[in-house]
């Protein structure tokens, strides 16, 4: 593809068209609602630079740059005035971060450098105001760079699969917007129908993700494996590019071969925010043969190693157009020219002998755990036929593994101790739900580090409480929930905890705030801490529960009852009879107020079954080796058939569960109601 005709649209004077290369009746850009030629385009962006917010203001706009028209158009508008744009997640939960980034950038007085055309948060700057200076140059060489080897014409059609904050996403409407080809806007997920209903709509041509798109496609898809029945409904597909971290060679591999299927190309590729977007890629007749490879630098730049080992391995430097001017972490850095010359990117890596690029590992995940030096990255890399889901993390000289997967702990630790002599007291092994990720669909090593922090720190230091604050709370109940995902409006309700979880969170918080309000399970983290008690004094304050929650004793003591009667230590009558007056209690305080019918409704369900299914197993077993009960008890119908077969109800061995039965069949009856 030529890009000598880019620019065909012009616009108004005093704006640079900058990155529109499609000619005035090409379709740009389309939405749910409506669509935009780039004759429409340039007729929009001159009415908003009529916008005195935003042509009279200066230093950087701030941007919570959303998948929508309006948003586009003012982003595409501020970069043909030459103002600088600072892009930032939109929604509340960014809300914190966007603080944060216009009261450090935020002054429209601040000097900021000519050539000063974007600034992005790194991934690995989520909490800090440090950020990437990128120059005009550096975006326009990389979206034409991109264009390039993609082969991108105007009749393609890309849909906006990862954020435009992103540099990943938004180098896909760049290097589409360069080439005249359309763009699709759609914050909808990749496993929500009305993605793919536009998708087929529009034409897709293009689709862009990071290795968890992958893997949301094969998890959403119940016709086979590997995303094949939602991209074969793309018939227009012609290429699909992946970046944004290490897909594993198996993987590469499989996507290559579902795309030789159905006629489209998979472009492996790999860059950084630091290089604007992309730095190299891999030709898509080699993903089957080198999966496990990078592949070549873009056109426009080359690659070099730094002090490469006897293996050949070293830090991989990056040079060409589109390196970064340079980090800015304060106002003073917005006046500063360009810094760098090449990129060194922290990544370790080899160039094989038919040149293709390998990454090993990273510079900054080597740690020393128990006197070892370990890379994180190749420990992952080893641990992936294992678990492909480890995530690695290090904290005070113990390593921490993330895994969604049960029952890998002790294959996770053999393997550990016998490739990397790492002892069993030196790793401790989590399962979550899921994994905590960043919006560009990475995991999230901040919060992860954050949750093994939270795992390991002790409650108390010395007889002192350790300082209470809504983050803390939230790590607390990450861990103990399970749920990494937690936030600061969440509580042990909304979050899905359960009577079992319940003991061990009360008596976490209850070590960490001392007396819990009552009411805490439906508070919501924030609350919470905002409630703690500073003294000791008014133990009995109005408004406060005592010691201990009244389910836990009840629960507490319902066991004993039924222990010390069963081992006939004592008849003591009504212990079953209270162990259910426990679960109707965290029944109605737990299960009931989770807010929508459906989702109250599966929370019953999954408590059913977090009693039955174990139960109805083992009460099989027992019929089978003994022969002591019928298989209506292991399905809770031992009453019904009973009451039928013998007349009446009497005693025998089947009753024995009776409590079980009652469970389940009132649970299912709230249920149903």
């Amino acid at each position: 593809m030529s890009l000598d005709a880019h620019h065909s649209t012009p616009l108004r004077p005093g704006l640079d068209p900058f990155l529109l290369g499609g000619a005035p009746d090409d379709v740009a850009l389309v939405d749910d609602d409506a669509s935009l030629t780039y004759a429409q385009l340039a007729e929009a962006m001159a009415a908003r630079a009529d916008d005195p917010d935003l042509s009279a203001s200066r230093g950087v706009l701030v941007l919570p740059l959303r998948h929508d028209l309006d948003g586009v158009v003012t982003y595409l508008t501020a970069l043909a005035l030459h103002r600088p744009v600072l892009l930032l997640e939109p929604g509340e939960a960014a809300a914190p971060r966007r603080a944060e980034i216009e009261r450090v950038y935020g002054d429209p007085a601040a000097r900021t450098h000519p050539d000063l055309a974007l600034l992005l948060s790194t991934s690995g700057s989520t909490g800090s105001p440090k950020l990437v200076r990128l120059s005009r140059t550096n975006v326009l060489s990389n979206a034409r760079s991109i264009a390039d080897y993609l082969d991108l014409r105007n009749t393609d059609v890309a849909i906006t699969a990862l954020p435009l904050h992103y540099c990943y996403g938004l180098s896909v409407l760049h290097s589409h917007l360069v080439a005249g080809a359309t763009v699709v806007l759609s914050d909808h997920s990749v496993t929500d129908e009305a993605f793919w209903r536009l998708a087929e709509a529009t034409g897709v041509t293009g689709l862009a993700g990071v290795p968890y798109t992958f893997d949301l496609l094969t998890a959403a898809d119940t016709d086979g494996a590997d995303g094949a029945p939602r991209l074969s409904r793309l018939p227009h597909l012609r290429y699909v590019t992946q970046a944004g971290g290490r897909m594993a060679p198996e993987k590469v591999r499989a996507q290559a071969e579902l795309g030789e299927r159905h006629g489209y190309d998979l472009f492996v590729m790999y860059g950084q925010t630091e290089a604007t977007a992309r730095m190299a890629y891999l030709p898509p007749s080699l993903a089957r043969e080198r999966p496990t490879a990078v592949g070549i630098a873009v056109p426009g730049g080359s690659f070099r190693l730094h002090e490469p080992d006897s293996e050949g391995v070293g830090e991989l430097v990056y040079s060409g157009p589109n390196v970064m001017m340079g980090y800015a972490t304060d106002p003073a850095d917005l006046a500063r020219g360009a810094d760098l010359s090449e990129l060194f990117t922290g990544d370790l890596a080899r160039i094989a002998d038919d040149g293709l690029v390998e990454i090993v590992g990273r510079h900054d995940r080597v740690a020393k755990v128990f006197g070892l030096r370990l890379d994180l990255g190749r420990l992952e890399a080893g641990l992936r036929d294992l678990d492909e889901t480890a995530h690695l993390v290090a904290v005070d000289e113990t390593l921490h593994v993330f895994t969604t997967r049960p029952r890998t702990a002790g294959p996770v630790r053999r393997h550990l101790k016998e490739h990397h002599g790492l002892p069993a007291s030196a790793v401790r092994v989590h399962q979550v739900d899921d994994l905590p990720r960043t919006s560009s669909g990475k995991p999230d090593q901040i919060a992860l580090t954050a949750l093994a922090r939270a795992a390991t720190e002790p409650a108390t230091s010395g007889g002192e409480r350790r300082p209470v604050t809504p983050e803390s709370l939230r790590e607390l109940y990450a861990v103990l929930l399970g749920r990494p995902e937690a936030g600061l409006d969440d509580s042990f309700v909304s979050l899905g905890g359960d009577s079992l979880s319940f003991v061990e969170l009360s008596t976490r918080l209850g070590s960490v705030l001392g007396q819990l309000p009552r009411g805490w399970p439906t508070m919501s983290v924030t609350e919470l801490a905002a409630r703690r008690r500073t003294t000791r004094q008014g133990r009995w304050a109005r408004g406060w529960s005592s010691p201990l929650e009244i389910g836990v004793v009840m629960r507490a003591l319902a066991i004993l009852i039924v222990v010390v009667t069963h081992v006939d230590l004592v008849l003591i009558p009504g212990g079953a009879h209270l162990l259910l007056a426990v679960a109707g209690y965290h029944l109605a305080r737990f299960t009931l107020p989770v807010v929508g019918r459906g989702r109250r409704t599966r929370r019953i369900l999954g408590s059913i079954a977090s009693v039955a299914v174990p139960a109805s197993l083992w009460i099989a077993g027992c019929a089978l080796v003994t022969g002591d009960y019928r298989w209506t008890t292991a399905v809770y119908l031992n009453g019904a058939v009973s009451y039928r077969s013998e007349g009446g109800l009497r005693w025998t061995l089947d009753w024995q569960f009776w409590f079980l039965e009652a469970i389940v069949w009132g649970f299912l009856a709230v249920a149903a109601f």
